[in-house]
Order: C-alpha cells, then structure tokens, then sequence
C-alpha cells in the first residue's frame, strides 16, 4: 500500500538503497538518503565513496572463507555456518563502534546471502537470518552491485545521513521537497488501536519494534511538501488516510527477492 501527497507537480524521488527516508528537494537540486542505522549507512557511503576498498573487503572475506571452510562452493547447511561465523565478526565490529570498509564487506555479504525483511538492528548490532535458497548463496555479482550503485550515488547529488527523521523533516521541507518514508510495517490488518497513551508502535512485521507510528503519522500530514509512504493494509492507515483526503493506491502483489 502507498500514499501520495502531492504538493508540487514538478518535485521527483529515486530510492536507490535502505534507507529510512528519502528526501529530493528540487529547491535545493538535492538528494537526502537518511536512517539512524549505521551500520547500513556505512555501506551506502563506503558504496559512494570508497568502491575500491569496498571490493578488497569482499575478496578478502571470500578468501578468507575458502581457506577457513575448503570452498566458496558449499551445501547448505556449510553455508549456515559460515553465515554465524560472518555474522558473529559483523557485530564484534558494530559492538566497537567499527564503521569502515570491512564492516561494510561483511554486511554487504550477508544482506546479499539473506532476504528482504530479514535484517534488524538490535542494541546496535544486526540480527540477519541465513538464507534457505541455495540461489541466493551461488549469486556472487557483488563486485558487479558496487560499480552500479558506486555510479548511481555519484551520478546524482546523493548525501548520507544519520539522523531521526523529524530532524531530516525539519531541516529540509518545502513546498518542492519530496519525502520518500520507508518506515517499519505494521502487521498487515492489525486491530490493535493507536493512543496518546501508547503511543510506542503497533505489531511490526520487521524493525523497530517501538517505532512511534501516530507521531511519524502526525509529522507527514503537516510537512509543506509531498510525501510517498509505504505500508501494508492497516485499520489506523486507511483511517489516517481517510481523515486526511489522502489519494491511495493499494497493490496487491506477491514480493520476491
């Protein structure tokens, strides 16, 4: 399900990555990618700024697993455990603060060996499920992925932030600024009401569990701008939506990754 508010005909937005809001300002002939996870943003702008260390971090990571484990080649289950022992050196380096290129080695790695909904953050380290499609363990164009996207965030005016999204909203809203809001899903078809006095979250399907969604609500009906934001069929939403004359357009389409 999506929401558009448009302001102004003429503001546009790309989503190129993860991130938890994207922001294009025509005004400012600007794009803001922003999350307050850094572990992920570390990635978009190791991508962006340092593709060559980038790309020694995952040979160097591949390397290191045909000599630890025999081969790049494994069943699954081989897999699973190398997937544990990457996980397990990506938090030791979250745990110390270590943002930089072999930090963003090991993420890209694991991201591209798990699916979609897969990943969340969690006292500042992430939690990943491995994978139970051998596909996604025999796709080994991550090299190819870091020359596109490498060229994507340079070919646009693309800055990286790490910031709470009422800041980014703040900071950067006008009548041509629009938002792109990817913020954590709610269980699709919850019944659980939203109050002032439990303003926290509903169920999330992934994320944030204690995501404030009334508030992130709140903030995108009142900004200047426009505003594209996703979510599944939700009773709050659709009365949210309602309320507001909000246009809307719901999708009804399986998601493979």
């Amino acid at each position: 399900m999506n929401f558009f508010k448009f302001g102004s005909a003429r503001s546009i937005g790309i989503d190129l990555g993860t991130a938890n809001t994207l922001v294009y300002s025509k005004k400012h002939g600007k794009i803001v990618l922003n999350d307050i996870n850094p572990t992920t943003q570390n990635l978009h702008i190791t991508v962006q700024k340092n593709p060559l260390g980038l790309k020694n971090s995952v040979i160097e990571t591949m390397d290191y697993i045909v000599e630890k484990y025999g081969s790049i080649n494994l069943s699954k289950e081989e897999y699973k455990i190398v997937f544990k022992d990457l996980l397990q050196q990506l938090n030791e380096l979250e745990s110390k603060k270590i943002y930089d290129e072999k930090t963003a080695g090991l993420l890209m790695i694991l991201l591209n060996w798990s699916f979609s909904g897969n990943y969340k953050l969690e006292n500042g380290v992430s939690i990943i499920s491995t994978g139970c499609c051998m596909n996604k363990y025999n796709s080994h164009k991550l090299l190819n992925k870091i020359d596109l996207y490498h060229y994507l965030y340079n070919k646009y005016p693309i800055t990286f932030t790490i910031d709470d999204y009422k800041n980014i909203v703040k900071k950067e809203d006008s009548k041509t600024t629009l938002f792109f809001n990817d913020s954590p899903f709610m269980v699709e078809s919850s019944s659980k009401e939203i109050t002032e006095k439990d303003n926290k979250s509903t169920d999330t399907t992934y994320g944030f569990k204690d995501f404030k969604h009334s508030e992130n609500l709140e903030v995108m009906e009142k900004i200047k701008g426009s505003f594209i934001y996703f979510n599944y069929t939700n009773p709050h939403i659709i009365d949210w939506v309602e309320r507001n004359n909000f246009n809307i357009k719901k999708i009804n389409k399986i998601i493979m990754n």
